[in-house]
């Protein structure tokens, strides 16, 4: 008899957390010349992020989805807090639910340095349970963002470049050096 999703949620949860880093984590491994990948998890999910991740100059707040494979949800809740960090972003990614092997990845955000897009033109989230007269109220601070919205991403090769790299114009990560001069991020030249 196969394991009950639901009733493991939070070790499904945290197992495809580590999944997925550990995926990021081989990748910048096998190639000598990045630098080694940082990665810091929020204690308290209250402002849209679950883990926050450095490359370089580059650091990305990023919200964590996940669907089963050939799961039908069609949006994803999006805290509008997120918005007000400077490289804020949600990947969302498809998994097994028999081995818990993640298989595919969708992206929201902008590039390494921008924040994300206007949350406000969203729709507002509701609460999943109803109140004592049974309403299932309004959820302020989360939106509800389209699946055709994310981008697909193939691999986690390509998820890397998205989150932390192609960065080339300084402008776009807002760092720069004590001397002034811009800090890059991704492999040197």
């Amino acid at each position: 008899m196969p394991r009950s999703i639901p009733e493991n949620s939070l070790y499904v949860e945290k197992a495809l957390q580590h999944a997925f880093l550990a995926k990021l984590h081989q990748v910048i491994w096998a190639s000598e010349a990045r630098p080694l990948l940082e990665v810091s998890a929020a204690e308290i999910d209250n402002r849209g992020y679950d883990v926050v991740l450095s490359l370089g100059a580059v650091t990305r707040h990023v919200q964590l989805k996940s669907t089963q494979l050939g799961g039908k949800r069609r949006s994803a809740d999006v805290h509008v807090g997120l918005a007000e960090k400077g490289s804020g972003c949600v990947v969302w990614h498809e998994y097994d639910p028999a081995t818990l092997e993640i298989h595919h990845f969708l992206f929201f955000g902008g590039r390494p340095g921008e924040r994300l897009p206007d949350l406000t033109a969203f729709k507002v989230a509701r609460k999943s349970r109803g109140n004592a007269e049974g309403v299932k109220t309004d959820r302020r601070s989360v939106r509800l963002v389209p699946r055709s919205r994310f981008k697909s991403v193939a691999s986690v090769e390509e998820l890397l470049v998205q989150l932390l790299e192609n960065c080339s114009d300084p402008r776009a990560t807002g760092n720069r050096a004590p001397s002034g001069e811009p800090v890059r991020a991704g492999r040197p030249d």
